[in-house]
């Protein structure tokens, strides 16, 4: 008896997938041809992306190797790489001027770096950052715009700047505002700021010290 009505069953389901086949293989068919080409999309997709990753890779090292860099990177009015690509070898030749201590030139290639869109928003923050830093020093500085262009970064709990941001605020508060508590409210917020690179804790105290000494002077 189970064996009759497995095979009623079986035959009860090959009559509906035959109907199904009947009624919808023209949409059944494009949805199969669709599937395949969206796949051999895919795999071509990632195939064509590694292949420029390399190929952008090469260049890049190509430009690092040449005996005029950095001054190429800062001639190049174009670099003909990707975004992310472009922001590293941008910063990294600003690194080396910093080194020769060449600071226009190293703030040259921040600046070309935060005005660029395509870049993505953590490097660019970093550029600002570095921007504001060069910048402190100007006679011209204005500690208003400085303080404004850094709070978007300190005020992002996922910023990976936001603590540097903090130690930039609280130099200009301290140096061009003469403003010793808000300073120090801002390296207070570093100190209490969790996991953070032992290297940015004892920035974050050793200024606090000279601060409340400053702050504390009869």
């Amino acid at each position: 008896m189970s064996d009759l009505l497995a095979e009623v069953d079986e035959i009860m389901r090959r009559e509906r997938i035959e109907k199904i086949w009947k009624e919808h293989s023209s949409m059944i068919l494009s949805l199969v041809i669709g599937i395949i080409v969206f796949t051999a999309a895919i795999s071509g997709y990632k195939s064509w992306n590694t292949a420029q990753q390399e190929k952008q890779t090469a260049a890049l090292i190509a430009l690092q190797d040449a005996e005029n860099y950095p001054d190429n990177i800062l001639k190049a009015e174009k670099l003909n790489l990707r975004p992310s690509l472009q922001a590293i070898a941008l910063l990294n030749a600003a690194g080396i001027y910093m080194q020769q201590d060449k600071k226009d030139e190293a703030l040259s290639l921040y600046q070309r770096i935060e005005s660029n869109g395509k870049i993505p928003a953590e490097m660019r923050n970093l550029a600002d950052l570095m921007v504001i830093r060069l910048s402190i020093d100007k006679e011209n500085a204005d500690a208003e715009s400085l303080q404004a262009r850094l709070k978007p970064i300190w005020g992002n709990p996922k910023s990976p700047w936001a603590a540097q941001a903090r130690i930039e605020a609280a130099v200009i508060a301290s140096n061009l505002q003469n403003d010793k508590a808000a300073a120090r409210n801002h390296l207070k917020t570093v100190l209490e700021t969790e996991n953070l690179p032992e290297s940015l804790y004892a920035k974050a105290r050793a200024l606090d010290h000279v601060y409340s000494l400053e702050e504390n002077k009869p």
